[in-house]
């Protein structure tokens, strides 16, 4: 029991330190951007995907010191000398977008509010940082946070399925929209089991990467 209530706590720290981070980064830019007289609401509308890829590369960032100092070896984790399942791995986000689609699809009557929401993520005009914060940044940082450090740490109370599950709960319920959680929780949950599977992150990041590639395509192209 202790152990489970351990690992617990550890896993909600890691989030809680993701979320002050986001806090104190948007503080500080608040802090700075006022102080030159430009309401922050409106750079914050304008320069969306420059916060927040400011907040995802610091996380990461600390994370990778704070384990290469630990010297885990973070080669082995991100299983950087397996490229042979790349198409495998594309395969699997391809069926993970499909999935969420569907749900989508299904869920969408009973969030009215969502397309207003989605069409407000790509009505600004950084499309290149847009692009390296949803296709490099987020599958990076989402992938090392949860389906490593997250669910390993669960694992070790739980066991595979429980912690592959209780991480992606935890995924879903970071997302601001709401049924952006609903569908979060299955590709989390998705994309757990392909990290449990491969044994490596290389195969849930490229995985992640798909489905946000699909998803800027369509948002930026269509949606915009």
């Amino acid at each position: 029991m202790y152990k489970k209530v351990e690992v617990v706590c550890k896993a909600f720290g890691l989030v809680a330190f993701f979320i002050l981070m986001q806090y104190s980064i948007m503080a500080l830019f608040k802090i700075g951007i006022e102080l030159k007289g430009v309401p922050f609401q409106s750079y914050y509308e304008t320069h969306l995907y420059l916060i927040n890829g400011t907040i995802q590369a610091s996380y990461l960032f600390i994370l990778l010191i704070v384990d290469k100092l630990k010297k885990e070896d973070l080669k082995q984790v991100f299983g950087l000398m397996v490229s042979q399942k790349w198409i495998s791995y594309i395969g699997y986000g391809i069926g993970l977008w499909m999935l969420s689609t569907l749900l989508n699809a299904f869920l969408l009557p009973f969030f009215e509010e969502y397309g207003t929401h989605i069409s407000q993520l790509f009505a600004n005009n950084e499309r290149v940082l847009r692009f390296i914060n949803l296709i490099i940044l987020a599958p990076f940082v989402e992938e090392y946070l949860f389906r490593y450090k997250i669910q390993e740490v669960l694992k070790k109370g739980f066991g595979p399925t429980l912690a592959i599950i209780f991480q992606g709960v935890l995924f879903g319920l970071i997302h601001a929209i709401a049924l952006q959680k609903i569908y979060a929780i299955v590709l989390g949950i998705g994309l757990g089991f392909i990290r449990e599977k491969e044994k490596h992150l290389q195969s849930s990041i490229i995985a992640h990467m798909t489905i946000n590639s699909i998803g800027f395509l369509v948002g930026t192209f269509l949606i915009s």
